[in-house]
Parts: C-alpha cells; sequence; structure tokens
C-alpha cells in the first residue's frame, strides 16, 4: 500500500515493520538477500517522494553507512520516538543527496 501522507519526520527513530529485501538496486548484494531484519531499528535521514507516482519514501539507516529507502508500510514507529538534533539531521541529508534512485524507487 503506497501513500501519499508522510507519518514519519527527518530524524525520527523507526522499526522495520518486515523483513526488507534487495529488489536488485545493491549490487552488491545477491538479489533478494535479506537486507534488514523485522524489528530492526533505524533513523530516518531523509524523506522523499516517488517521480512517478508522489508516494513518501523514507531513507533510513538500519546500521552505519546502510541506508535504504523505504515505504510507509515497512516501518513501524520506534517506541521512544528518539529524534536526531537538527546538525545531525543536515549531515546525513548531505551524504545521501543526489542518489537517483534507493532500493528500486526513483526520487524526485
Amino acid at each position: 500500500m503506497k501513500t501519499n501522507h508522510q507519518r514519519f519526520a527527518c530524524g525520527q527513530r523507526v522499526r522495520a515493520a518486515q523483513n526488507l529485501f534487495n529488489d536488485g538496486s545493491y549490487s552488491e548484494q545477491t538479489a533478494n538477500a535479506m537486507l534488514v531484519r523485522r524489528g530492526e531499528a533505524g533513523d530516518i535521514v531523509f524523506v522523499t517522494r516517488t517521480a512517478d507516482t508522489g508516494a513518501v519514501v523514507y531513507l533510513v539507516e538500519f546500521a552505519l553507512n546502510q541506508i535504504f529507502g523505504c515505504l510507509d508500510h515497512e516501518l513501524m514507529p520506534w517506541c521512544s520516538g528518539a529524534v536526531r538534533s537538527d546538525g545531525e539531521r543536515s549531515a546525513y541529508e548531505a551524504h545521501i543527496r543526489g542518489r537517483a534512485g534507493v532500493r528500486g524507487y526513483a526520487i524526485a
């Protein structure tokens, strides 16, 4: 289910609502390899939308320097609701800007 409503904010801590698999976007991993296990925590580092449908895509850092694009239904809130500082958010946003697509989603 793709949604145009943004449920999470940049800097917010979230968990994977399901196992996330490589859709072929990551050539260093085999196709269909598990990238993130259900329940694993991560931080949203950037929020954008798909170019074709406008669906919200969250770029989430689940492990150091492992940033994956996730749709709304692939994430669930983290209980503590921890949010990164503005300085940390800006650094992460600068780090991932310029990517043409993340885990198969063309981003605007």
